[in-house]
């Protein structure tokens, strides 16, 4: 039947109650699944080491809860498992020369309590390669590479992690966030500490907490900061979504005006480029032919892509050393796939 027990009424089979308790974790690929992966908490649960000291080497596995899709049903409900103390694991000897990857596996068993954390050893190849999983219904907690040398065997680890329904995901990056989110979806991006959004179709940043502080702009040739008492030199910056720019920069040779050249005056980082180009009035040395004041001059520049230049076919000329101010800023359109 489609319509399946609801939750702790009489009669109620082992899968029904799976079912009843995953709706109310973040769903996966269909509205019956739950998202596999660990329950964040302190402690670095999960977490899998070499144990200092230990001969023959051995692994130790922290404390942890998690979420295990049954992966054999579509709609077989998920299961909660938990480790409640430190386990050891040890790893089968080295090969004689060439490496091997073993995988630390939470799986879900037909035996004992019916969950158990274990390695399943790889086969030495060259380049080694992951054994498969027997059990589909499982989560991988670490990669371990096992060196024929004999030396201390490396741990590789990126556990996917879990949240109630309606909470915010922590995931380590782009390449982890969930496979099939729905609309509305909300996670915490380790590596940026943004918070982004699922609006239907992409993931889109609902907050950007991106500081890259002041780094100077790349200057091309014949260009040079104009740095007088207490200004800041040539300069960039992203904060959240918007850019500034500031300083001020001299040309040590002369630009004619209405030139079919773009002089390039310097570039910055690309992942604060506007997403269209920008034309700006920037004020410059009073003695510019065409001041449009008597006590101050002004020039066209803009901002392409990652480059600052001068405009084409600017009414102005650049003589060499006289000053251009750079001060302005402006808004950076997060992409679909946030960096």
């Amino acid at each position: 039947m489609a319509e399946r027990h609801p939750g702790w009424v009489t009669g109620i089979t082992d899968s029904d109650a799976r079912l009843a308790t995953g709706l109310l974790i973040a769903p996966d690929a269909s509205p019956v699944r739950a998202l596999t992966g660990l329950r964040p908490a302190p402690g670095a649960p999960g977490l899998v080491a070499v144990k200092p000291g230990s001969n023959p080497v051995k692994l130790t596995l922290n404390p942890f809860q998690a979420v295990l899709q049954d992966q054999g049903s579509a709609a077989g409900g998920a299961y909660l498992v938990t480790l409640d103390s430190v386990v050891e694991l040890t790893p089968d000897p080295p090969a004689a020369s060439l490496n091997r990857i073993d995988l630390v596996v939470a799986e879900v068993t037909t035996t004992g309590t019916g969950f158990s954390v274990h390695l399943v050893t790889g086969t030495p190849a060259s380049p080694p390669q992951r054994p498969a999983l027997p059990n589909p219904t499982s989560l991988v907690l670490a990669q371990v590479t096992v060196f024929a040398n004999g030396s201390q065997p490396k741990v590789d680890q990126q556990v996917p992690l879990t949240t109630a329904l309606g909470g915010i995901l922590p995931v380590a990056g782009a390449a982890t966030r969930p496979q099939a989110p729905y609309q509305g979806m909300y996670l915490h991006r380790l590596d940026s500490n943004n918070l982004e959004f699922h609006d239907g179709t992409r993931w889109r940043t609902a907050v950007n907490t991106t500081n890259s502080g002041w780094v100077p702009l790349t200057l091309s040739a014949n260009w040079v900061p104009f740095v007088p008492d207490q200004f800041p030199p040539p300069q960039v910056r992203r904060v959240g979504n918007l850019v500034q720019l500031r300083g001020m920069v001299q040309p040590t040779v002369d630009f004619p005006a209405l030139s079919d050249a773009s002089p390039h005056i310097g570039t910055f980082p690309t992942t604060m480029a506007p997403s269209y180009p920008k034309l700006l009035i920037a004020a410059a040395q009073p003695r510019v032919t065409g001041a449009s004041t008597a006590d101050g001059g002004w020039i066209q520049i803009a901002v392409v892509t990652n480059v600052v230049q001068l405009q084409f076919k600017n009414p102005q000329p650049a003589p060499k050393n006289f000053w251009i101010s750079l001060e302005t800023s402006w808004l950076v359109d997060d992409p679909a796939e946030a960096s």
